[in-house]
């Protein structure tokens, strides 16, 4: 049994800044810029329940992100993405990307706390696979997977969704049975849409092929739900609200 669970919570809130900051180019990978519009934004929540230590202790981590488009041009988007933990009362860390609409690479980006004039970032060159939420890779494990349709309320808006359904059964060396569940809901709705139509795309944001094809192109994951029955770690990952009216606030100079 061979089994690779890779989770990408949302970034921590920074606390200063003393040395030039880095971003990988790859951060923007998995969305569809090239249909994004000026104006639209995302709220992102996440809580997620993982093991610390050896004795079973678990800690708790929650954070808060806010993605929004603040301009566009015919080869460039710039996209605003601010962090918080969730019991702060305002996100207060900012970053401005500057991004390559056809290839989605971070061209420029800049970082500072709300308020304060904003310091370049380096650019480095990241993974080709960004965001990657969760691959199992099973050989002995049953894998079952559905796709069907359904209304979710995101804010105050109600929009239809596919939900996509991942379960996994495995029996690990001590004969205990284990089962990984991923549900994930996709909206055309919602802005910040991920490329589904592309195999390598549904490949990096671990769509299975046989739920694929029940997604239009570039549809937003509004909702996510992984957990194990022997309760080893859970995560929920939720666009809480969205909309379509952001402004600029990052100051570069």
């Amino acid at each position: 049994m061979k089994a690779l669970l890779a989770v990408l919570l949302f970034p921590a809130l920074a606390c200063a800044q003393t040395e030039q900051p880095t971003v990988k180019d790859s951060e923007f990978d998995v969305y569809d810029l090239e249909s994004m519009k000026a104006g639209e934004w995302v709220l992102k929540e996440s809580v997620s329940k993982l093991p610390m230590d050896s004795r079973g202790a678990f800690a708790t981590v929650s954070h808060r992100e806010r993605l929004a488009c603040v301009r566009v041009d015919e080869d460039k988007v710039w996209i605003e993405s601010s962090n918080c933990d969730l019991e702060a009362k305002e996100l207060v860390f900012v970053r401005l990307w500057e991004v390559d609409r056809k290839t989605r690479k971070v061209l420029k980006a800049w970082e500072s706390m709300k308020g304060a004039v904003a310091q370049e970032a380096k650019v480095e060159k990241g993974p080709e696979r960004q965001r990657q939420l969760i691959d199992i890779e099973s050989d002995s494990g049953k894998n079952s997977e559905t796709a069907v349709k359904e209304k979710l309320k995101v804010g105050t808006t109600e929009v239809d969704c596919t939900v996509v359904k991942i379960e996994n059964v495995r029996t690990e060396k001590n004969d205990k049975t284990v089962k990984t569940t991923c549900a994930r809901w996709f909206s055309a709705e919602v802005p910040f849409r991920m490329r589904v139509a592309e195999v390598e795309a549904c490949v990096g944001n671990q769509i299975p092929e046989t739920a694929s094809k029940d997604l239009k192109t570039s549809q937003a994951c509004v909702k996510l739900e992984l957990a194990t029955s022997d309760d080893t770690w859970k995560i929920a990952e939720s666009i809480v609200d969205f909309g379509t009216d952001a402004k600029p606030t990052v100051k570069t100079k």
